[in-house]
């Protein structure tokens, strides 16, 4: 048994994300190794608090009949604020051996939490090979503060108990487009119709919303490039390894990107009125490969903010053959084939790229990663070397934004970037 410990309770993400997912587990009984939910943040609030704030933040929650029952059996609020020492001791008498540990917080934070759980007092939870650490992205800001990361989460427990999250890996469309990219099908299949290119599209028509103090460090391309938009695209070569991917990624001529700012962007909350961040970006590059059918690739990572139409997909075009296979990821999961490629695959390929296409958005990716966690499947997390070889080139693709000054085009918000009339030029 293990107690799971989701530090940052009050945030976005915690409440929205991860304790639905946990009370889906638990409706469906996948619940059963958890001895007790802790659920920590730093506000003076007992747990009848925490469950009214979370019943009036998130009306999904309201609706669950069963969900009252999760939470009076498995959920207790705790206090713990960083800047009060004794609030972590007393925690830490809390906690079984073994624990799963949620940080649902900023990345920035991150340092400074590892230096409070290395006291004493947690020693016999991290030195337990059993406990686990769950943490978002992005995993650094570069190549060299990805590195320091990682020495300090050494410092505390092994690589084999750290999971970094992306959780696009853990998308059902994202998890079965790897099976079939690296199937002997699509080898068959890629020998005679090597791929060309792959776009990979991450369009939100929302803004920055109340983020702009982390944003405007950040940027789009730092924000879902270097992550959600790399990894996915590795998940279409499934016959190469997402490192070898990745390590292979080089960025194509500067004139070719584009840096987009919405229009607003500088009036956000948190944002300097002179700020050049971006908040859209369309780069190219390529990779390359010995493996057969792999061994030339033309890439685009396209995404940003106040984007329409909204949603993520995969577009793959093949030499020799004419059309584009599109798989949408969200909001809804589908795949389009062009009749010119449907009829050179075999049935089984077909029937493979089929089951891609569904009416719903399958299940919640982040009840998939608590689940995996739980299973000691490591497949749907990056690695980091996998993080390290996507910071190598955002990095290089930074520098040589500055190098060339590629300044931000404006554009307006709930625009479509093919009307612009420059994207992908």
């Amino acid at each position: 048994m293990k107690d799971f410990v989701l530090y940052g309770a009050t945030g976005d993400l915690a409440v929205k994300k991860i304790i639905p997912a946990l009370f889906e587990l638990w409706n469906s009984k996948r619940l059963s190794q958890i001895l007790r939910i802790y659920l920590v943040s730093r506000r003076d609030w007992n747990s009848d608090d925490f469950l009214r704030f979370l019943l009036d933040k998130s009306p999904v929650l309201v609706s669950e009949e069963r969900f009252k029952d999760f939470y009076s059996s498995l959920c207790e609020y705790v206090q713990a604020d960083a800047d009060e020492p004794v609030h972590f001791c007393e925690f830490a008498q809390k906690l079984s051996k073994a624990t799963i540990f949620f940080w649902s917080v900023s990345p920035d934070l991150y340092e400074g939490l590892i230096h409070k759980f290395s006291i004493p007092q947690f020693a016999h939870v991290f030195s337990n090979p059993d406990t686990k650490v769950l943490v978002e992205k992005p995993f650094g800001h570069s190549v060299e503060t990805a590195e320091r990361l990682e020495q300090l989460f050494e410092s505390l427990i092994t690589k084999d108990q750290l999971y970094r999250i992306d959780h696009y890996l853990a998308k059902a469309q994202a998890i079965e487009l790897e099976k079939i990219t690296a199937s002997s099908v699509f080898k068959e299949f890629a020998a005679l119709h090597p791929i060309a290119s792959i776009t990979v599209s991450l369009f939100e028509s929302k803004g920055i919303d109340d983020r702009g103090g982390f944003y405007d460090r950040v940027g789009a391309l730092k924000d879902v490039g270097q992550n959600h938009a790399l990894m996915l695209g590795s998940t279409a070569v499934g016959a190469i390894s997402r490192n070898t991917l990745l390590s292979s990624l080089i960025p194509a001529t500067p004139g070719k990107w584009v840096f987009g700012q919405y229009e607003g962007y500088h009036q956000e909350k948190g944002v300097h009125g002179e700020s050049r961040t971006e908040t859209f970006f369309d780069i190219s590059a390529e990779s390359r490969s010995s493996e057969t059918g792999f061994e030339y690739i033309s890439w685009r990572f396209i995404g940003g903010k106040a984007i329409v139409p909204e949603g993520v997909s995969v577009h793959m075009i093949f030499k020799n053959i004419p059309g584009v296979i599109h798989i949408r990821v969200q909001p809804k999961r589908s795949v389009l084939i062009d009749e010119s490629i449907r009829t050179e695959m075999s049935k089984e390929l077909q029937g493979m790229f089929d089951l891609l296409h569904a009416e719903d958005a399958g299940e919640d990716a982040y009840v998939r990663v608590i689940q995996e966690v739980f299973d000691e499947n490591s497949s749907v997390f990056p690695s980091f070397d996998e993080i390290y070889s996507s910071w190598v080139f955002t990095d290089k693709v930074l520098v040589m934004r500055k190098e060339n000054i590629v300044a931000p085009i404006v554009y307006r918000k709930g625009t479509d970037p093919a009307t612009w009339g420059i994207v992908g030029k």
